[in-house]
């Protein structure tokens, strides 16, 4: 999956998941045909994170607050806030995980590349935007024990803000100058592991 020699001088490894431990082409199509009585909300919450890509909340409680307060917004108030939470942890989650398991699986080479990182004693976190990482891991059928699942929602900021990569960092008990995070976006991964001092790769 990836040549050994990035991983030189390495003590531990922060992984994207989504584009990153599978190829997600096609994903937002397939999860809007499998979802059309949820278009219009689909696209709110897109567009609603990408207006909070960065901004860092500090707590989940505030970050939700601002997420689903913006959502409604965008949504022209025709649903309220707490509407939007239940269909986004009750509906939307789920929606996502389901079009995980029946359209993708990992890529060729993942779980050894996991396995393998392990076993030379380097530490491996996986950090998502989204929730449920435990999840969506097994939905592409990953099930590799000794990994720390990390989402930005937890932290109340999402990527690329520093202060999450910088507490991953420090829950694998390494410093930034020894991680290298590996992801699929210049603009989160990539922003996100520089700011905090880490090494960066770009999967594509």
């Amino acid at each position: 999956m990836l040549e050994s020699k990035i991983f030189e001088d390495i003590d531990a490894v922060i992984f994207d998941f989504d584009g990153t431990l599978y190829n997600k082409k096609h994903f937002a199509v397939r999860l809007l045909c499998n979802n059309i009585s949820d278009i219009l909300l689909i696209r709110a919450e897109r567009k609603t994170r990408a207006q909070l890509k960065g901004i860092d909340f500090f707590s989940a409680e505030n970050f939700y607050k601002n997420f689903f307060e913006k959502m409604s917004a965008e949504l022209k108030n025709k649903y309220t806030a707490d509407f939007l939470k239940k269909w986004y942890f009750k509906k939307y989650l789920m929606a996502l995980t389901n079009t995980l398991r029946k359209y993708y699986k990992a890529r060729i080479g993942a779980e050894n590349l996991l396995e393998n990182l392990a076993q030379r004693n380097i530490k491996i976190a996986v950090f998502s935007d989204y929730p449920l990482v435990a999840e969506r891991m097994s939905a592409i059928g990953l099930n590799v024990p000794k990994i720390l699942l990390f989402d930005a929602e937890e932290f109340g900021a999402l990527k690329p803000s520093r202060r999450p990569f910088l507490e991953i960092a420090q829950a694998l008990q390494t410093i930034p100058a020894k991680t290298l995070v590996i992801g699929d976006r210049e603009d989160t991964d990539g922003i996100g592991a520089k700011s905090a001092g880490m090494k960066f790769y770009n999967i594509q």
